[in-house]
Parts: structure tokens; C-alpha cells; sequence
């Protein structure tokens, strides 16, 4: 088995005890593991296919599970959080059908709000597959395939979770606004970028409409200092395997910097911490950690990347909800 790890040997697990923030904000380090070595159980694999789990995200709602011995393990996929990380935060896989599980006491009774585009609907998925029983349809599927649709699941514990299609960030906000401050969720995770760079094309528009959102989420914060909100970075586009050429021609590296410096503007924006209340999962390093092979289209990334990206957000709740 091989192992890509994440460059972040600057990272003073020690000064936690001091940042409130440290262990949301570094919740996402980690590695990927291929192979065989994989499948070895650790105390911080947050998310694996190819092991014959019954809840790995590749097999779900197509026969899942079943014994897989050593050879066939050749493909094997788990992310791995950093382990000092881990050890000092209390973080580990959340999931509601494990022995002895915690995930129901955690977001007993609370909501919890997916928006955005593919990144949230995908990250809705495995955040839902990881928080239902055993026995839910956790699919999102629909005979007719639509994507762009609205979702809403029950949860352990009496939670709800519902994703709200909302690919620009003025459909974020609307959709914010529709829960008025004093409604809002107790989790609300958001992931918006990418249409409006192969659909708009304005940074101008894009960094007026963010900063309407940031206001937002601020507003949303003060009202309640309880609420857990997440940023989900875009993922790495891999442009060779992009097919149609419009997005050939716009998902440029340089196009893309343009609207995640907006995203991290400090003084207008202010969505992202530090100035904003949002923790950023960071995607975009998770994703090229995993390589071109793990992309299923050059924007969207097979299913176990989201499961990660969804036990990230989960210890992410953790670390704020103790």
C-alpha cells in the first residue's frame, strides 16, 4: 500500500488548548492510503472503500458489503486523519450503525442544512448515509436522475438534515433568509463557486453576492453563538478529463484562484474564519492528495472522498458542540 500525505508539520497541536478554533480549522488533515494497508484498522480512518465494509460508499444501494480477502484489496482507498490531530481533539469516524455509537447523542434533535451545488449534494450524501440506520435509503437517487433537486432525510436521534440546491451564492442567501435568523440550523454547510464561474463569469457579481452571504452568516452567528458553519472549498479540477469544452476553456487555474481569493477576502467578504464565522473544509487539498485517478469527471470525485469530507464536517460539529 502507499500513502500521500499532507504537507503540515507546522501544525502546533499543543496551542489547541488556546485557539478554539484549532481543532475545527485542522479537522481536515490527513492522508490517503491505498492498498491493502487500507483496509488495516487505525483509530483515525474517518472513510474507506474497497474492504468489503457494509457502509463503504461505493457499494451502497448496490449489494453492499461482502467478505473481500487479501487479493482483491489491490484498489483500496481510506483517508487517514493525522493522528496528533486526532488524539488531541477526540476526533474519530463518526457513524450511526457502529458498535457503541455516539453519532445519535451528537446531533440529537438538531438540524442540519446542506446548500449549494454538487459539492454540498455530495457531501449531503455521505454526511446522511453516516447519520441514518442501517436500513435507510441514503441512494439520492430518483427515476427520472435529476441532480438539481432539494433533499431532506431523518436522522438518528431525531435530527433532520435537508440539502437545498442553491448553486450561486444569492441562492444561498435566499435560502437562508427563508429560516430568518432566529430559525436557523444548528449545522449549516455550504459550497458554492463553480457555477458561477462556468455560468456567470463575473468576479464582480460573484464578490457582491459573497459578501451579501457573508453578512448573513454573521447575522445568523450572532443570533445564535451555538451554530456550526462550513465552508466546503471547490475541489481540484483535473481539466484532462474534462469533456465539454466550455469548462475546458473557463476552469483555468488562474480563473479559479480569482474566486477563492474572494472567498478568503478578510475585510469585505468575511465569511471564512478568521473574520467570518465559516470553517473551510479544505477540498481542494484533499482531493489533490487523492490524484486525477480518484476524479470520476475532472470536477466530481468518487463517493469515499465525500464520506471523508463528511466525518470531517461531523468532527468538525464535535469539536463545537461539547
Amino acid at each position: 500500500g502507499t500513502t500521500t500525505t499532507t504537507r503540515d508539520d507546522d501544525v502546533d497541536v499543543g496551542a489547541f488548548a488556546v485557539d478554539v478554533d484549532g481543532c475545527a480549522t485542522h479537522a481536515w488533515r490527513g492522508t490517503w492510503t491505498r492498498g491493502a494497508s487500507a483496509c488495516a484498522m487505525r483509530a483515525w480512518t474517518l472513510a474507506r472503500t474497497g474492504c468489503g465494509d457494509e457502509d463503504d460508499a461505493e457499494t451502497r444501494g448496490r449489494g453492499r458489503g461482502g467478505k473481500r480477502g487479501r487479493r482483491g484489496r489491490e484498489n483500496a482507498l481510506a483517508w487517514v486523519m493525522r493522528e496528533d490531530v486526532g488524539e488531541t481533539c477526540g476526533f474519530g469516524r463518526l457513524v450511526a450503525a457502529a458498535r457503541g455509537n455516539r453519532v445519535g447523542k451528537l446531533i440529537e434533535g438538531r438540524r442540519a442544512a446542506f446548500l449549494g451545488d454538487s459539492g454540498a449534494r455530495n457531501a449531503y450524501g455521505g454526511f446522511v448515509a453516516a447519520t441514518s440506520d442501517a436500513w435507510s435509503d441514503v441512494s439520492l437517487t430518483t427515476k427520472d436522475g435529476e441532480k438539481h433537486r432539494d433533499w431532506a432525510h431523518d436522522l438518528v436521534g431525531g435530527a433532520k438534515a435537508t440539502f437545498t440546491w442553491a448553486p450561486y451564492a444569492s441562492d444561498v442567501v435566499d435560502a437562508l433568509d427563508a429560516y430568518g435568523e432566529r430559525d436557523a440550523p444548528d449545522l449549516i454547510v455550504i459550497s458554492t463557486a463553480l457555477w458561477h464561474v462556468l455560468h456567470d463569469e463575473s468576479v464582480s457579481r460573484y464578490k457582491t453576492t459573497m459578501a451579501a452571504l457573508g453578512a448573513r452568516v454573521r447575522a445568523i452567528e450572532a443570533a445564535h453563538p451555538k451554530v456550526v458553519i462550513v465552508w466546503i472549498d471547490a475541489a481540484l479540477v483535473i481539466r484532462d478529463k474534462l469533456v465539454a469544452e466550455d469548462k475546458r476553456v473557463k476552469f483555468t487555474d488562474t480563473n479559479l484562484a480569482r474566486y477563492a481569493k474572494i472567498r478568503d477576502d478578510q475585510k469585505s467578504t468575511r465569511i471564512v474564519l478568521p473574520a467570518g464565522p465559516a470553517v473551510r473544509v479544505r477540498a481542494r487539498e484533499i482531493t489533490a492528495l487523492c490524484g486525477a485517478e480518484c476524479s470520476v469527471d475532472g470536477v466530481h470525485y468518487r463517493p469515499v472522498v465525500y464520506d471523508a469530507v463528511a466525518q470531517i464536517i461531523l468532527n468538525i460539529a464535535r469539536s463545537r458542540w461539547r
